[in-house]
């Protein structure tokens, strides 16, 4: 409900009189957004029969806030331990899962990731399949993949078991169900088999009972009996994926899998002080990234139309860098009024499309000239003077002024 306010003052008539309207505003605080996971560069692999190690090349192209997933199989009689990465650049390797394959502990799946952090991150690194001691691998392989924009704080939003069976007959192999709690992860399922008998088989079809089938991007042997394969599937909605199914072209494997989802870099728009808004009006839109930005990046306040889309959004303000900040923004002016406008935050290397604040914002119209009634005085006159000024609505609040531009503030 608009109303009207009037106010009346008697002052000297050697004074010319001015009045500005003002307006007290706060922005609902934004919601967290996501950006779009990309691999970078191809799956780097190396394989070996009787090694103590082996070397795999980064992929081409990886750099400074880029996640590494490495997935080990091998076979070393007698030995139980983890595989490792002999690395000391930037952040450490974490084992993600490891075990046992098929009921034989000799037979083993590692899956590790690192945050690449460091500018002197090595191109390479060397994978050694014990810790403590060094014997021969009877087979081991390795594959190495790289993916961008991933929050960084927290790569791996949720994982599943190993999972693994128990004897070497059959063709399937069954990770269990996840259920992520963002938007837009990427589904990764990695898988290892090592055959009982000379050869390899390859693996036929990935799929999950709810999020549906994955496409595959790796299927590849190793020496002899080994081999590593990976599929992945975009979810743009955070739910349960249902247990997974994963076919190999034959039996007589030891074999198991992992289903993970990796979690998005994110912007999150904190506290502005309060709508509704004056066309015109300075805001500071303060925001943080759990992403790395690239040199160049540019963080864009955009300003959605009166009924809250964003087909043509308005940019209201603009901040290069690539860390958290604030970006100085203006709403501009010949704006619609409306009580349903939404703000949101984008970046763009890499691309992060921002939701909306998730709360209608009033703008409103502009300003109409206030009514003035009162008499013309003589300058110098000594006659006293009522003046009156009507038609501001609801948080709309009068100030008389002694001159048309600057002057003194009176009332």
């Amino acid at each position: 409900m608009c109303k009207n306010k009037s106010y009346k003052k008697t002052y000297m008539p050697n004074y010319l009189l001015r009045i500005s309207v003002g307006l007290f505003f706060t922005l609902i605080p934004l919601f967290t957004t996501f950006a779009q996971i990309t691999q970078v560069g191809a799956v780097t692999n190396a394989s070996g029969a009787n090694v103590q190690t082996l070397t795999v090349n980064k992929p081409t192209g990886a750099v400074i806030g880029d996640v590494l997933i490495m997935t080990v199989i091998k076979h070393v009689t007698g030995n139980t331990d983890n595989s490792w990465v002999n690395d000391n650049a930037g952040s450490a390797w974490t084992t993600l899962v490891s075990g046992g394959l098929g009921g034989n502990n000799n037979y083993r799946l590692t899956v590790l990731y690192k945050v690449i952090s460091v500018d002197w991150e090595p191109t390479s690194y060397t994978v050694i399949p014990t810790a403590g001691w060094n014997p021969n691998a009877t087979y081991m392989q390795v594959s190495l993949m790289a993916y961008r924009g991933i929050n960084i704080a927290n790569p791996i939003n949720v994982f599943s078991a190993l999972a693994t069976t128990t004897t070497t007959t059959g063709t399937t192999i069954a990770p269990g169900t996840i259920t992520p709690t963002v938007n837009n992860s990427l589904l990764l399922m990695l898988s290892g088999s090592y055959r009982n008998t000379t050869g390899t088989l390859e693996f036929s079809s990935w799929t999950t009972a709810t999020a549906g089938n994955f496409i595959e991007f790796l299927d590849i042997a190793g020496e002899d009996r080994t081999r590593l394969g990976a599929a992945s599937l975009s979810l743009s909605n955070a739910s349960a994926t249902g247990n997974g199914t994963i076919t190999l072209s034959g039996d007589g494997t030891y074999r198991g899998a992992v289903l993970m989802a990796l979690a998005p870099a994110s912007i999150a728009t904190g506290s502005i002080a309060g709508s509704p808004f004056c066309q015109g009006a300075s805001v500071t839109v303060p925001f943080t990234t759990t992403g790395v930005h690239s040199s160049g990046n540019v963080f864009t306040a955009q300003l959605s139309d009166a009924t809250g889309s964003f087909s043509s959004p308005t940019t209201i303000g603009t901040l290069s860098g690539t860390t958290s900040g604030s970006i100085s923004a203006v709403l501009p002016l010949g704006l619609s009024a409306g009580t349903s406008y939404r703000i949101r935050v984008i970046s763009s290397a890499p691309s992060i499309t921002g939701r909306d604040n998730g709360s209608n914002l009033t703008i409103s119209a502009p300003l109409s000239a206030p009514t003035v009634t009162g008499a013309y005085l003589c300058v110098g006159g000594s006659t006293a003077v009522t003046l009156s000024a009507s038609g501001a609505v609801t948080g709309e609040v009068y100030k008389w002024y002694s001159a048309a531009t600057s002057g003194t503030l009176l009332k």
